[in-house]
């Protein structure tokens, strides 16, 4: 109970309503459940079919093709509820800080994100469209639903490299992050809608690594300078980094046919789906952990 106490408390936890994590787990069940009868119900109808077809990395993946079947690629869409169940404990968290900033003030948090839940909000919201986006493209592999998917792989990236820019030095005094926050949401909301509008003219193979290496090597070079070698901060983002870099070996080896067995439930790139949703739960325990801004007050 001692050790739950000190993790509660260095991720700015101890305060959170305990209830509202229920409430999130019953929600994920809710829609868990709901996409389970629906996926029976809708089980051999056509839906996908006056959709025009994905392409790109499509057709590379290990999985079977069930074209007579409503969920075509069955282990790749229903490993994407990793990451709603990570977008809900995000978002749920969010609403507590907010709760508790309005109950008590900004001041008496020593967490940056915890005093700017928007963050979490955005980060979350990101998670759960990531989840849809990916859901539904596998189960169809359509055009369309693949061009949610690939944009909400960008748009978590671009809200994580806000988060990076907003906790930076160069806008340590409080007053300088609260008039340039406004800036940074809509400079995100802009981003996003650019990257809608034109990604799929883009090869995401190649564009979307760089952003993930943008990510980690603004955290790497944070970290480095402002958390201390045995934080759980340091720790949290470590463990990011190695958990994301085995998903990524997990997705070649798929794709390249390396670990294939095209019929069996356990798929590399469904694993990779689940790796990467604890990579970013990792990440965000990372933000959560630290304390710089207690320097700062």
């Amino acid at each position: 109970m001692k050790q739950d106490q000190t993790i509660s408390q260095t991720l700015y936890l101890q305060l959170h309503k305990k209830n509202s994590y229920l409430m999130g787990i019953l929600l994920f069940a809710i829609i868990t459940l709901s996409l389970i009868v629906l996926g029976n119900i809708l089980s051999d109808k056509p839906i996908w079919d006056n959709l025009a077809m994905a392409s790109g990395n499509a057709l590379e993946f290990c999985e079977d093709n069930r074209w007579d079947k409503v969920v075509v690629q069955p282990a790749n869409t229903w490993s994407n509820l990793g990451f709603l169940l990570v977008g809900l404990f995000i978002f749920v968290t969010g609403i507590n800080d907010f709760r508790i900033k309005k109950e008590i003030g900004e001041n008496t948090l020593g967490n940056l994100l915890a005093r700017y839940p928007i963050f979490s909000f955005l980060i979350g919201l990101s998670c759960i469209y990531l989840f849809l986006g990916s859901f539904l493209y596998h189960a169809s592999v359509r055009y369309f639903l693949q061009k949610l998917d690939i944009t909400s792989m960008y748009f978590l990236t671009v809200v994580l490299l806000a988060y990076s820019l907003f906790r930076s030095r160069f806008l340590d005094e409080g007053k300088k992050r609260k008039l340039i926050l406004p800036w940074i949401v809509l400079g995100v909301i802009i981003a996003n809608t650019f990257i809608f509008i034109y990604i799929m003219e883009i090869n995401v193979n190649v564009l979307f690594p760089i952003f993930i290496l943008a990510v980690f090597i603004g955290n790497l070079i944070y970290t480095l300078r402002n958390n201390k070698k045995n934080s759980l901060a340091r720790k949290a983002l470590y463990l990011s980094l190695g958990v994301l870099t085995v998903s990524f070996v997990m997705w070649v080896l798929d794709r390249e046919d390396i670990m294939c067995n095209s019929g069996s439930i356990l798929q590399g790139h469904a694993i990779w789906h689940v790796l990467n949703a604890l990579s970013i739960l990792l990440i965000y325990v990372h933000y959560r952990a630290d304390k710089r801004i207690e320097k700062l007050d």
